[in-house]
């Protein structure tokens, strides 16, 4: 086929695409399906990748470990069970190596406590790398290989894992009650690895709390 040849056959394909839009403009039918579309299109970005539940309010720790000092008492639990990660975070954060620790602490004192830290250790001893919330997004969404989101979706997400989160530093008023997650990246499959340890150091001592 010469060019001269290819020319108009790309101009027949051309003509061929176009006469399928009314010469008089867009039909009722095609607006109509258009704006069907849209609809959908923007449904679909304000869907949060991933349902988080929130943490229930007045109900104590399911299955907690408690600890306590003479200024706070501390209970957590360790969420090491796929089944439960999946109703609380839609996702399996224990097969990803992404360890959430709910904790519940109460300043019994007369006093305020500046900063609270908290840290995890493993079997060996060896710490765990704690994760922000933003971070625990985005080793979620690595090991899931989620590629095309949108971002509303993804912002929304981490609205909800930020508002569930405690900050690994945290200070608390006389009679104060906090309850909130940490996120901990083990780096494994957390069901195969549950003797973890989390460690609350309130400026004076520091209090081991199993959560095996």
């Amino acid at each position: 086929m010469t060019q001269r040849q290819r020319g108009k056959e790309a101009e027949r394909q051309t003509t061929r695409v176009v006469a399928r839009i009314p010469a008089h403009g867009f039909t009722p039918m095609f607006c109509l399906s258009f704006s069907v579309v849209l609809c959908l299109f923007l449904s679909a970005c304000s869907v949060p990748l991933y349902k988080v539940a929130p943490i229930p309010k007045n109900t104590s720790i399911e299955a907690g470990q408690t600890a306590t000092n003479d200024r706070v008492t501390v209970t957590a639990s360790a969420l090491t069970e796929d089944d439960k990660a999946f109703e609380r975070f839609d996702t399996n954060l224990p097969l990803a190596g992404i360890l959430v620790v709910d904790i519940q602490v109460v300043n019994r004192s007369a006093r305020s406590i500046e900063s609270l830290k908290f840290e995890l250790q493993d079997a060996t001893g060896k710490s765990v790398s704690y994760l922000e919330p933003k971070k625990a997004l985005k080793a979620i969404m690595k090991f899931e290989g989620v590629r095309m989101y949108t971002i509303e979706g993804r912002q929304q997400t981490l609205e909800q894992l930020q508002a569930m989160a405690l900050p690994k530093k945290l200070s608390l008023g006389s009679q104060e009650e906090k309850r909130g997650v940490l996120f901990f990246h083990a780096k494994q499959d957390v069901a195969k690895n549950k003797a973890f340890t989390l460690l609350i150091k309130d400026g004076r001592e520091t209090i081991r709390l199993p959560l095996s």
